[in-house]
C-alpha cells in the first residue's frame, strides 16, 4: 500500500511536517510494510517558508521589523535556489505575536511588514512571494502602504496611522510623487482565502471576530474597509472591492494588488505547483490531507480542498484527517477521520494506525 501524506498544519498544535512525522508511525505500526511519503502543505499562511524550503531547499537570511503592535521583530526570508524570496507575512504582522487575550485589530498595523517589505524589493531579485494568512490586523494594508510613502488622511486633515480602527476616519489617499507600482510582475502574493475585502464574506465580517474584534468593532472594521475600497477606486482608480483573495490577512492581499501592483494567487495551488505536488501521485494508493478544523472555508482556498481537487481529477482516494468537523459536505468517497483532541502527538499516531489497516 502506498501512502502519500499531505496536510497543512494544524493550527496552534501541530506544523504540517510534525503531522505527517506522526501520522506516518502511526500507519508503519499498524502496517510496517506500507510504503509512506511524507509531503506536507501550507496555503501562504503560517508555515509556507518551512514547507517550501522543505521541499526546495535553500536557506534563510533576517530582517529587522516591527511587529502588529510596533514592537521590534525579527523575521525570517526564506532565499530558494533559483532566487526566489519568500517572507511570511504573520512573522511580522501575525496573531501569534500578541497574546490571546490582548488581541485587538482596531490598534493593530501592517507597517512594519511593508517597511521589511521595502527593503527585501531593493534588493532587486526577480521574484518574491509573500504568504497571507494568519495576521492579527484588520487594517486593509494602509500601514503596509504607508511604510512605501502613501498618506492616509482623515477628516480633520490630519495624516491617520494606518491602524484597522483607523479605516473609518479616512478621507483621502495621497499618492507618493512617481508612483508606479514598483512590485509589478515581481511580487507574488500567495493568499490563504478567496474572500475579497468588503461585503458578506469580505476580511472583517469573516475574520476580525478570530483576531479578537467584538460585534461592534466587527462592524465598524467591515464599514472602514468598505470606505478603503471607495478611496482607492476614486484616488487610484484601482476597483478593488471584489477581487479574489483582497481580503486575505485582513485586507492585506488587496493593499498589495492596488498599492503594489502584486498578482494575487490562491496560496495553496501555488506552494503545490511549486513542491511538485501532483507529481507524487503517481501509483499512490491513498492520499491523506488536513487541518485543524474541517470547515466551509476548507474548500475556499484552502490546502484541503485543493488536494481533494487534484486527487479527484486523477481519481486517487483521499482521506481527510482533522480535530475538528463542522459537518461540511466533501464529494463522495472522501473520508474524513476527526474527533481527535489534537492536543498531543498519539491523537495523530492513533488515526495514522487507523489508515495503515485499510
Amino acid at each position: 500500500m502506498k501512502i502519500l501524506l499531505a496536510p497543512d498544519k494544524f493550527k496552534g498544535t501541530f506544523t504540517a511536517t510534525e503531522v505527517c512525522a506522526h501520522l506516518r508511525a502511526g500507519i508503519l505500526e499498524s502496517n510496517p510494510r506500507a510504503e509512506v511519503i511524507e509531503h506536507p502543505l501550507a496555503d501562504g499562511g503560517d508555515g509556507t517558508l518551512a514547507v517550501l524550503l522543505a521541499h526546495l531547499g535553500g536557506g534563510t537570511v533576517t530582517v529587522s521589523g516591527s511587529g502588529p503592535r510596533g514592537e521590534p521583530v525579527r523575521a525570517e526570508v526564506g532565499d530558494l535556489p533559483d532566487g526566489t524570496l519568500v517572507l511570511e507575512s504573520a512573522s511580522l504582522c501575525g496573531l501569534s505575536l500578541i497574546p490571546g487575550d490582548q488581541r485587538n485589530p482596531m490598534s493593530t498595523t501592517t507597517y512594519g511588514l511593508g517597511a521589511a517589505l521595502r527593503e527585501i524589493l531593493s534588493w532587486g531579485r526577480r521574484r518574491v512571494l509573500v504568504g497571507l494568512g494568519g495576521s492579527a490586523t484588520v487594517d486593509g494594508g494602509i500601514g503596509l502602504a504607508r511604510a512605501f510613502g502613501f498618506r492616509f488622511i482623515g477628516r480633520d486633515a490630519r495624516e491617520l496611522g494606518g491602524s484597522g480602527g483607523e479605516l473609518e476616519h479616512l478621507d483621502a489617499i495621497q499618492v507618493p510623487r512617481g508612483w508606479d507600482a514598483p512590485a509589478r510582475g515581481r511580487l507574488r502574493a500567495l493568499c490563504d482565502v478567496e474572500n475579497p475585502l468588503t461585503g458578506p464574506s469580505g476580511a472583517a465580517e469573516s475574520f476580525a471576530p478570530q483576531k479578537g474584534a467584538s460585534a461592534a468593532q466587527t462592524r465598524l472594521l467591515a464599514s472602514g474597509l468598505t470606505r478603503l475600497a471607495r478611496l482607492i477606486q476614486r484616488d487610484l482608480g484601482i476597483d478593488v472591492a471584489e477581487v479574489a483573495g483582497g481580503g486575505a490577512a485582513g485586507g492585506l492581499g488587496a493593499a498589495l494588488f492596488a498599492f503594489l501592483g502584486a498578482e494575487l494567487v490562491p496560496g495553496a495551488v501555488e506552494i503545490m505547483s511549486l513542491c511538485r505536488f501532483t507529481g507524487q501521485l503517481e501509483g499512490v494508493d491513498l492520499v491523506v490531507t488536513g487541518e485543524g478544523a474541517l470547515d466551509a472555508g476548507s474548500f475556499r482556498g484552502k490546502v484541503v480542498g485543493e488536494v481533494i481537487r487534484a486527487c479527484g481529477a486523477r481519481k486517487v482516494r483521499v482521506a481527510v484527517v482533522c480535530g475538528r468537523d463542522d459537518g461540511v459536505s466533501v464529494p463522495p468517497g472522501v473520508q474524513v477521520l476527526c474527533g481527535m483532541k489534537v492536543i498531543d502527538a498519539r491523537d495523530l499516531r492513533d488515526t495514522g494506525k487507523r489508515l495503515g489497516r485499510q
